[in-house]
């Protein structure tokens, strides 16, 4: 497993770094560094001009499944296999709080600020946490059926109050503070693989097998849906797609 650092232009390999198996990898926000994780437990911080080595998170029992860096790109949180998340110092490479689960991580994400984290298990609801003190503050869990929240994954909005979860029956947003729902958007024709909100916070767009629904948050209208005859593997929501459907990259 290695990590390889390309130039744009013309999309040459500047190194490669090597150090276990790598199933994910995340470019910092000011772009200076990148996150990888894998299969070996361990979360690796690399110079992204050099390659070298600037934190090795060591503190999982069993494989990392998902990792994420913080907006201000000072910490990192990782969730494994061992049924704990951690929150680590991404300047000093030190752990700061440990997360712990019933059963597997799934899924994790910063919010907003990076004041609280979301947290995803083998179990019901998701759960969001105090960054500065470790603790559960609440789990948001919709009630009208249980599999509703058995959740498959994570978006976090701009504003750091709200959050998007998904899985095979419907979107849910969130009010993070409170833990109310503010929206839930039925599944009705197509798997949901994965969700994008826009830079302003006022649409939110699924894929799934073939097609991309977007939503209006605020009124839960539904604007459009596209269709692929193709399976699809992402979507990204263009800087001007503010209540514009139209401003959308899908890579199939």
């Amino acid at each position: 497993g290695v990590c390889a650092f390309w130039a744009p232009a013309p999309g040459k390999v500047l190194r490669v770094a090597g150090g276990g198996s790598v199933t994910g990898v995340e470019v910092f926000p000011q772009g200076d560094r990148v996150l990888s994780w894998g299969a070996q437990a361990v979360a690796l911080v690399r110079d992204a001009a050099t390659g070298e080595q600037t934190c090795r998170f060591r503190g999982h029992s069993s494989q990392i499944n998902i990792a994420k860096v913080f907006p201000q790109g000072d910490k990192v949180i990782t969730g494994s296999d061992d049924g704990r998340a951690i929150i680590w110092d991404a300047v000093r490479c030190g752990a700061l709080h440990v997360l712990e689960h019933a059963r597997r991580v799934t899924e994790v994400a910063a919010l907003g600020g990076g004041d609280t984290v979301a947290t995803i298990g083998i179990e019901q609801g998701v759960a969001i946490w105090s960054v500065s003190s470790g603790k559960r503050l609440r789990t948001l869990v919709a009630k009208s059926h249980w599999l509703i929240d058995l959740f498959s994954g994570i978006e976090p909005f701009p504003q750091g109050d709200l959050l998007a979860t998904y899985n095979v029956e419907a979107v849910v947003v969130w009010n993070v503070t409170s833990g109310a729902v503010l929206q839930r958007f039925a599944n009705t024709s197509d798997w949901t693989y994965g969700v994008v909100v826009s830079p302003g916070g006022d649409l939110l767009a699924k894929w799934g097998s073939s097609s991309v629904t977007v939503w209006d948050v605020w009124s839960g209208a539904k604007l459009q849906t596209l269709a692929e005859s193709s399976s699809m593997c992402f979507i990204a929501i263009g800087l001007s797609a503010s209540l514009d459907p139209s401003g959308f990259g899908r890579g199939l």
